[in-house]
């Protein structure tokens, strides 16, 4: 029996031809991704300001990073204090289960709570830290003081892995256990002035410093974040120890913000834009799309990277995000589900800033004898800064800014408007 023609056509040829034009159009779809990838990678640019590297330019110019000898001391340093600084999922030394479960006592139920108290109040009172702490620094004594000799000393060479040509499966620092470092050598210079230690205090605080410095050395977004959070407890101290260094001020303003978070920044559309070449990624047949969809999303952080050097002090209060939004197509769903949260990022920058012009003033109006006084802040252009001397040694300084609308996904801490005490 013979299969007749109609046949043929109806059933075999027709889901053969759709079958093959199926083929051809994904066969077409991925050469025109690949290519258009491809393109993207090299025009990644284009919309760069003079003078400024492309991103691929960027990338070209970053070096390895290793673990230092400076680094892995550190560790062992730390471990004596219940302090766990070796990188997650990286061989190192920690502390032992005794230590680490001591400290993790003592932040939680002392030290965090006692640190957010201090950051929150718009005085230099003298507040003794809870006893706990006091009892944990008096024990521990001699290894904070080795832990701090090192950080003075060979604070310049700490460094952690990171492979350019890997990015997203470059470890981090341990970002937990450095600020955990940096709560207890806060707590330090903190006690140690209230006893009358003044060096003592320094050298803590120094110490705090240079383990900051190491963490912006690091071109990651997270890291950006976690070392403005460590920068906040710095102003703590310089605004309430009582016999401050006019020096400070400079180590506190060493970095220019905002050129920091357009790093970042610049640094995460590299890791994004990277993700495709993980070695833990596996997209299969859609692997085309998935990083020409990659790729479009750098390209869109790289814009908002360069946008924040408009920002001003209006323009980041409240939920103000109109450049910050998610700029996604509706193509490219990977960038809309993936792309991520800038929203609070300018107002912490600038408040930041403004943060800074006010610690000057205190430390300003702590170390020379300034009269009541009126600054122009940078911070927010067509404010000002207002220092009012009070009875005796007291005095107050004030950013006179105007109703503050912080961002609704941040809680400012410190005060813009401080009493201080005049050694």
């Amino acid at each position: 029996m013979s299969v007749s023609r109609d046949f043929l056509r109806i059933f075999v040829w027709k889901p053969v031809r759709l079958a093959g034009c199926v083929l051809g159009a994904g066969l077409l779809a991925i050469v025109l991704l690949s290519a258009g990838e491809r393109r993207i990678r090299a025009q990644g640019g284009a919309e760069v300001p003079p003078g400024q590297p492309t991103l691929e330019e960027l990338h070209a110019s970053m070096r390895p990073m290793t673990r230092s000898a400076a680094a892995r001391t550190l560790e062992v340093l730390g471990a004596a204090l219940g302090l766990d600084l070796a990188p997650k999922g990286k061989p190192g030394t920690r502390p032992s289960v005794e230590k680490r479960e001591m400290f993790r006592l003592l932040k939680k139920d002392s030290l965090a709570n006692w640190i957010g108290e201090l950051e929150a109040r718009p005085d230099d009172a003298e507040v003794a830290a809870p006893v706990p702490v006091q009892a944990f620094l008096a024990e521990h004594d001699e290894a904070l003081g080795r832990f701090v000799a090192h950080l003075r000393e060979h604070g310049e060479a700490l460094e952690w892995e990171m492979d350019p040509a890997d990015l997203p499966d470059s470890p981090l620092p341990n970002l937990v256990g450095i600020l955990d470092a940096v709560r207890l050598l806060e707590a330090a210079p903190l006690e140690a002035d209230r006893s009358g230690e003044a060096s003592k205090a320094r050298q803590s605080l120094e110490a705090s410093f240079r383990l900051a410095e190491s963490l912006e050395r690091r071109p990651e977004l997270i890291t950006f974040l976690i070392s403005l959070a460590i920068d906040g407890m710095h102003h703590v101290q310089v605004r309430r120890l009582r016999n401050p260094l006019e020096e400070w001020a400079a180590r506190l303003g060493r970095r220019d913000l905002l050129v920091a978070l357009r790093q970042a920044l610049r640094m995460e559309a590299l890791l994004i834009r990277d993700m495709s070449s993980s070695s833990r990624s596996d997209y299969g047949w859609l692997k085309p799309y998935v990083e020409f969809s990659l790729a479009d999303a750098a390209r869109r952080i790289d814009r908002v990277a360069f946008a924040h050097d408009r920002l001003t002090w209006e323009s980041v209060q409240g939920n103000a995000e109109s450049l910050w939004k998610n700029p996604c197509p509706r193509w490219n769903i990977v960038c809309r589900v993936g792309w991520p949260d800038f929203g609070s990022l300018p107002y912490r920058v600038v408040r930041r800033k403004l943060d800074r012009e006010v610690t000057n003033l205190i430390l300003r109006a702590k170390v020379r004898d300034l009269g009541s006084c009126a600054v122009d802040s940078r911070a927010a252009p067509g404010k000002a800064l207002h220092l009012e001397r009070l009875d005796g040694d007291h005095f107050e300084v004030e950013a006179l800014v105007g109703l503050e609308e912080p961002h609704p996904d941040t809680i400012c801490k410190l005060p813009l408007r401080f009493l201080g005490t005049r050694p």
